[in-house]
């Protein structure tokens, strides 16, 4: 409900006006009133939150991980006790901090980082206690386990997800990932290919990105035949992004061609990587 100004007059003066004018009295039209601006208030405050964590979300991907630990923090203050809405800001701000500490390597920030993705967990796991088949609560707890170093419970419930949504890339991409750092390969790169089979032939940057992951699965079987060849793939979807030929160069040093990793990493350095 969103209350505008009528004739140039507050929207709650003129309902007023509009009510008492219609024969309410006066202590029932203030009443409904104040009931009517209740509604309003809570509508606008969890608009509110639902747009800073669109801000947060934005704030995250442009590397502003402070403004997005600040964005999510007025969320929580925002959220009232909206569990879905408490549990995304928790592994928002969890998620910055954790990126924080790792760059600044700060304790206290990767303290905090633990904690906040501990409260979030607690949220989501009420979240799932009202509705067992929200595949989007199962995704983000997996999530949320997989930054705290659970990554044997992160597949568990990542594997719900999938199986509540088999047709989400991003679940079966978060599965393929997990399988891979429990190093169950065999698995991990099937679940690769049926990630990159569904995604359209038109999405290189993502098709890149699941490449890119591929070729890192095959890194860590010392698979390197393999690993140059989804590494290639990348470079030919996105030729822009710095880590294909990075990793491209990695590879080809490991295979014992310096010179053509050399061109890699020039080439890497082109599209912006700095060491």
């Amino acid at each position: 409900m969103e209350w505008v100004d009528v004739n140039g007059k507050n929207g709650l003066l003129a309902a007023s006006g509009e009510l008492l004018k219609s024969g309410a009295g006066t202590r029932s039209a203030l009443a409904l009133i104040a009931l009517t601006a209740l509604c309003s208030c809570t509508l606008a405050q969890e608009k509110t939150a639902e747009d800073w964590i669109e801000r947060g979300g934005e704030l995250f991907r442009n590397q502003s991980f402070e403004g997005a630990a600040e964005a999510y923090g007025t969320v929580i203050e925002a959220a009232g006790l909206n569990k879905t809405l408490l549990a995304a800001a928790w592994k928002g701000r969890g998620e910055a901090l954790f990126v924080l500490s790792a760059r600044e390597k700060s304790p206290e920030n990767r303290e905090e980082a633990n904690e906040c993705l501990e409260k979030s967990l607690g949220y989501y796991d009420e979240v799932l206690e009202i509705d067992q088949v929200d595949a989007g609560a199962w995704f983000n707890k997996s999530i949320i386990l997989r930054w705290l170093g659970r990554t044997g419970d992160a597949l568990d419930a990542v594997d719900r997800a999938v199986e509540l949504s088999p047709e989400n890339i991003e679940f079966r991409w978060q599965r393929a990932e997990l399988l891979s750092m429990l190093g169950r390969y065999n698995e991990s790169d099937r679940a690769f290919d049926e990630t990159i089979e569904m995604i359209p032939a038109n999405s290189s940057r993502k098709l890149a990105e699941v490449w890119t992951f591929k070729g890192l699965n095959f890194m860590g079987q010392n698979n390197y035949e393999e690993a140059l060849k989804a590494f290639e793939m990348v470079t030919e979807l996105d030729p822009q992004e710095p880590a294909g030929w990075l990793y491209k160069g990695d590879v080809l040093k490991a295979l014992g061609l310096q010179a053509e990793a050399d061109e890699a990493y020039v080439k890497a350095k082109e599209m912006g990587y700095e060491e």
